[in-house]
Order: C-alpha cells, then structure tokens, then sequence
C-alpha cells in the first residue's frame, strides 16, 4: 500500500475513503483576528488532512433553545466560507461546535431543563444545521453538574442528548437525507463521571467522542507539569492519556467512538527558579505571552517553532514521551511530530476511532518557520497512515 501511495499520488484525496481514522480537527474562529503572519480563515484550510471540522464557537440565544452565531461575522457569511469547504472535498464533513469555556454553564442549563425546552432545542439544532449546510453539532458544555449547573443537570444533559439523537434520527428519516452527526468535547478526568456524565448513557448518543487530553495540568497545580502526557511520569501518577482513556474503557465506551484529543499549542509556566526547570519544580505563574497569539499560559505551535528555530534546545520527558522547552525562565510543554507519531500509534495500537486536534490554527499552517506547512497535522496523517504526500 505504501508503495502505490508513493507512485499514485492522485490518490491524496483517497485517506478518507476508508474512514478507519477519524481526524477530528477544530477550527478557533477568532483566529482570522491574528496578526496578517498568521491570520487564519476557512481558505487556509488543507481539507486533504482532517475528516472532520468543527467551527468554534457558536453560542445559544437567552432561552437556551436557539443557536446564535458568537461573532456578528459568522453567520452566515463565514459559515457558507467554511462549509463550502466540502466543494473541494466532498467527503469532508463539516460540524458547529456549539459551546466553549467562555459560555458557561447558565445558557446550557435553560437548554436541557425541561422536556419542552429539550424537544424544541433539538428541533432547532436541526433546521439551523440544515438551513447552514453543517453536516452535525459538537456539544461543548464545561460542565453539566458544575460552574453553576445545578446537579440535576447531569440527568438532565444525559436527556437533552437523546432528544438531539432521536431528532436526528427522525429528520432523516422524512428527508431521506443521511442522518446529522452528534459529537461532544468532554473532560477525561474519573471525577466526570460523578459530577457531570452518566456514563455509558450518553455514549450511545454520540457518534463519537472528542476526549480532551490536553490542559491535565496548569497553573492550578502551582508546579511545573506537561499538559498532554501520554504515559505516567517515573513517579506513576494517573493523569495521563494512556491512564485516563482506560477508565473511559472501563465505563464500557466502545473504543471506535473515542477520539484521542491531542494540542497543537504548548501549557506555559514562568518557573520559580530559572535553574529549576524539572517537572514538579515551582512555579510563579502562568508563562509570558507570545507574539503571534497573545495568550498568557500558552503557545502556539508557531510561536514554539520560531523558538526553535531561533536555537532554543528541545527537551523530552522520557517517561512521559513529549517534549518541552525552556526559554529564560519560560517552560513550554508542547508536543511535536515525534510525540505525536508515537500517540497515533497508540491509536492504531489499541484500535481508537481516531484523532482530534486543538487547534489546526495553531499549526505552522503557512510555514513560517521554513519548512513545509501543517507540519503537525502531516506528521497525524503519516501516522495514521492515511497516504497524505507533501
């Protein structure tokens, strides 16, 4: 296969007909407000490298059950941009993730409170989703049970997914048309399960799940700590990609559903003491801001490339399989196209449905570092042995 990949390349378009991966790959609308560098629109999108894309954000009108565009510019402007991506590939599908951290909990909780609202909302979902030319909608709700949702709408989440699913089902039915998808972003943390998801129960609604394995340490823990790790570190901790999809396992979540999140931006800390970089070294803050992005606490995989390439070495976490740098007392946990080679293996490996990124904008998408585009979503590709050339 590999050799008639490389004397066939007008098969590129070809590592989406067999559907074995899902690349799952998110798109920051507020992207397009960058700097000119690095400013990201729909026409910078490679559609040869993801199965899916997902806008975000959209948000809900005051009744929790109308979607409402984020940005002024977005509807419909900017989505007729993104979707009609599918007219270079029509075998992309293109999903609204609807929801994000700065929404909050209050707009979902009118969303699932009562039967009428759940029915009407879903019946909403479907003729906004239709009338827009998506293709499904990505739930984005941190979190249903906490930041101020009441714990009754942890059941109540559980019933406003079945309500989409069974509107879904039944709008394709009449229409003849194949049935809107239904995905999610969800926390992989055990506590979840407690506090915010009944599962396996709203695994049967979705047809796959977006787990966000990055962000599993921070500010919060007032150390220094890698924030996708796919193994334990030598001292065996559990937060951890290959831990925490376990107990997802566990719950009794079929494997093919579950997406393995993986960032395309690095988690900063500003280290206490420049000559104590290690893991578990303290921490004043969250790390400087970078050029291009403007976000405290992070960097995107642009702004770690131009380090890079500027000679800031590149470090790795042998037990935890991910690299790191050091720039000053800057730390900046990342994961680059070796580590993520080695997580899509681990998805090959243990036969996952696939991968899922946030975000393709931070990729070096227009190879400002010198050297090809989309580095990290190529190296996903290759990986995954999806045939992508160039």
């Amino acid at each position: 296969m590999n050799f008639l990949w490389g004397l066939l390349p007008i098969f590129v378009f070809c590592q989406v007909c067999s559907g074995e991966y899902k690349r799952v790959c998110y798109v920051e609308s507020w992207a397009r407000y960058r700097p000119s560098r690095v400013r990201f629109t729909p026409e910078n999108i490679d559609v040869r490298l993801c199965t899916h894309i997902l806008f975000a954000f959209a948000t809900l009108d005051d009744t929790g059950v109308r979607i409402k565009a984020d940005d002024d510019g977005d509807d419909p402007s900017m989505y007729k941009r993104f979707t009609d991506l599918k007219k270079r590939n029509p075998r992309l599908k293109t999903m609204l993730s609807v929801g994000g951290w700065s929404m909050g909990s209050a707009l979902f909780h009118k969303a699932v409170e009562t039967d009428s609202s759940r029915s009407t909302g879903a019946q909403n979902i479907v003729k906004f989703l239709r009338s827009h030319n998506f293709d499904g909608i990505d739930i984005d709700w941190e979190f249903p049970g906490d930041r101020g949702s009441p714990a009754g709408d942890k059941h109540k989440y559980t019933l406003y997914l079945k309500a989409i699913r069974d509107a879904f089902d039944k709008e394709s039915k009449s229409s003849g048309r194949p049935a809107l998808l239904l995905s999610a972003a969800l926390n992989p943390m055990p506590s979840m399960f407690d506090n915010s998801y009944e599962v396996p129960e709203i695994a049967r609604n979705f047809d796959f799940i977006n787990l966000m394995f990055y962000d599993m340490h921070g500010t919060w823990d007032h150390v220094v700590g890698h924030h996708a790790p796919l193994y334990p570190s030598k001292n065996g901790d559990t937060i951890n990609v290959d831990y925490l999809v376990n107990e997802w396992i566990k719950k009794g979540v079929q494997k093919s559903k579950l997406i393995i999140g993986v960032p395309f931006y690095g988690r900063t800390f500003t280290l206490a003491d420049a000559s104590k970089s290690n893991v578990g070294d303290k921490i004043t803050g969250a790390g400087v801001k970078g050029p291009l992005t403007g976000d405290a606490g992070s960097l995107s995989y642009q702004e770690i490339c131009l380090l890079m390439k500027s000679g800031v070495p590149v470090r790795r976490l042998v037990h935890q399989r991910v690299p790191y740098i050091v720039d000053g007392n800057r730390w900046t946990g990342f994961d680059d196209a070796k580590s993520l080679s080695e997580k899509m293996g681990y998805i090959k490996k243990h036969g996952f449905g696939g991968a899922m990124v946030w975000s393709i904008d931070q990729d070096d998408f227009n190879g400002i570092c010198g050297g090809e585009t989309y580095p990290l979503l190529k190296a996903m590709n290759r990986a995954l042995g999806t045939g992508i050339i160039g």
